[in-house]
């Protein structure tokens, strides 16, 4: 308890990002064209934090324009070219009847299973972090990872301006949609498409981002060796799975994109408090402390 009392203040959080064009617009089930991909983009970005970002080479003015200023850092990359051989192992698995077989008979057209470049993007969140955390030296507390398109209304991120959390530096945080047993059986919950890990938003620090890197791919090597591939849900379960001790889940009560609610309430509670005090101070000897101690800030 001392320790996690020694940890317990607000930490700078740097934003990992990224998007790539995959054709999701001429998708039969859940398409998306890249301009409402780059609509939620324009929400998340107004957010001060530093932000790091892949993305192909002639996206790059557009996100700067959108970003408008602020701290940012691009990183391009040519998807097909540069992940060419896991693209294909991708594919050559999710094409075989070996896999297909063991598929629930609803989920034979879902993305995840048919898409090689949806499942590749998806595997490569940890990967970038990884390797911006070396490349642009980050030096912040935490790194959180938010999907591109993570912010589809105003209400998910509300007024914040700032990203600011009080994690524990030494856990790899998730947020989870449920509890994850023990027992959990990763191929079943895989090939029944059962969530447990919302992979939009993923908090650590520097040093436990390359732990998670190293999880992930072990966990995506050994699902490879036995003809078995997923998008970063499936992968991130394997790893928390085998090595729980690095983790610690934020349960969402079967909510997705909920990563800011945990930033909003710190800075409510914080306002709230000052405010209290302030009062609190002003009010001393009268009759009215006794209603302000029941006052509670709503922003």
């Amino acid at each position: 308890m001392a320790n996690k009392q020694a940890d317990s203040r607000d930490k700078s959080v740097a934003i990992v990002t990224g998007f790539i064009d995959i054709d999701r617009n001429s998708w039969d089930r859940y398409p998306r064209s890249n301009d409402v991909y780059f609509d939620y983009f324009t929400r998340l970005a107004v957010l001060e934090n530093p932000f790091y970002i892949f993305t192909e080479e002639r996206f790059v003015e557009r996100i700067l324009e959108i970003r408008g200023g602020k701290e940012t850092y691009i990183h391009t990359i040519d998807l097909r070219k540069d992940f060419k051989d896991m693209l294909e192992r991708i594919t050559k698995i999710q094409e075989s009847s070996d896999y297909k077989i063991r598929l629930n008979d609803s989920l034979k057209n879902h993305p995840e299973y048919v898409i090689p470049e949806y499942t590749l993007v998806t595997n490569l969140k940890w990967h970038f972090v990884d390797l911006f955390v070396d490349k642009f030296q980050i030096k912040t507390d935490l790194i959180s990872w938010i999907d591109f398109g993570y912010v589809r209304d105003r209400k998910t991120l509300g007024s914040l301006k700032r990203l600011v959390l009080d994690f524990d530096t030494r856990k790899i945080h998730y947020l989870v949609l449920k509890g994850i047993p023990a027992s959990t059986n990763v191929e079943a919950a895989i090939f029944n498409n059962e969530d447990f890990v919302s992979g939009g938003a993923i908090v650590a620090s520097p040093v436990m981002f390359k732990k998670l890197n190293n999880y992930a791919n072990s966990s995506l090597s050994r699902l490879l060796s036995v003809n078995i591939v997923d998008d970063d849900q499936g992968i991130l379960l394997d790893a928390y799975l085998n090595n729980s001790e690095d983790f610690e889940l934020h349960d969402t009560d079967g909510k997705w994109f909920q990563l800011f609610k945990y930033a909003e309430h710190d800075q409510r509670f914080k306002k709230s408090a000052l405010i209290s005090a302030v009062l609190s101070i002003y009010l001393r000897g009268t009759n009215l402390v006794k209603k302000v101690k029941k006052m509670r800030y709503i922003s």
